[in-house]
C-alpha cells in the first residue's frame, strides 16, 4: 500500500511539471534541429524522430532513383532487377529489426526507438549504395554523385 501512495505522491509532482513544460510557448520552425540536444517533452521528440526517419527514407528512395538512371543508362537493367529485388527484402528486414529493437522500451519512447532504428538503417543503407553511382562501382574511389549522398553531406544541410 505505501508504494502505491509513493507512486501517486511521485506522479503528482512530475506530471504537472511535465505539462508546463510542454505547455509552454509553440515549438519555433526549427525545433527539430540538434533535437536529440534539446530538451523537448515526449510528443516534441517523437515528432522530431519520425521527421528525421522519414528525411532519410526519402534520401534513400533519390539514392534509389539515381542508381535506376545510371543502371538503365548503361544498359545494366538485370543490376537494376536484382538491387529492386535486394531492396524490398532489405526494407522488410530494416521494419522487423527495428520492430524488434523497440520492443525492449516501454511506454511512448517505443516510436522513438522505432524511429530512430529506422533512420539509422537507412543512413547505413545509403552509405552502403551510394558507390554504385561511380564508374567501376567506386574502384577509383568516391566520385561526386556518391559524395552527395555522404555521411558529411547531410549533416552539412540539417
Amino acid at each position: 500500500m505505501s508504494r502505491v501512495i509513493l507512486v501517486v505522491f511521485i506522479a503528482m509532482i512530475i506530471l504537472p511539471i511535465q505539462a508546463g513544460i510542454s505547455a509552454g510557448a509553440a515549438p519555433s520552425a526549427d525545433m527539430c534541429s540538434d533535437w536529440m540536444n534539446k530538451r523537448l517533452s515526449q510528443a516534441d521528440a517523437t515528432a522530431c524522430a519520425a521527421k528525421d526517419a522519414e528525411a532519410e527514407r526519402a534520401r534513400l528512395q533519390r539514392l534509389l532513383q539515381d542508381l535506376r538512371r545510371k543502371f538503365t543508362a548503361k544498359k545494366q537493367d538485370r543490376q537494376w532487377q536484382r538491387l529492386e529485388s535486394m531492396q524490398k527484402d532489405w526494407e522488410q528486414f530494416a521494419r522487423n529489426d527495428c520492430n524488434w529493437e523497440s520492443g525492449f522500451s516501454d511506454g511512448g519512447s517505443m516510436q522513438i526507438i522505432n524511429s530512430l532504428c529506422m533512420a539509422n538503417a537507412a543512413a547505413n543503407r545509403i552509405e552502403r549504395l551510394r558507390i554504385f553511382l561511380c564508374d567501376n562501382t567506386g574502384m577509383a574511389g568516391e566520385c561526386k554523385e556518391s559524395r552527395a549522398y555522404s555521411a558529411e553531406d547531410r549533416r552539412e544541410n540539417r
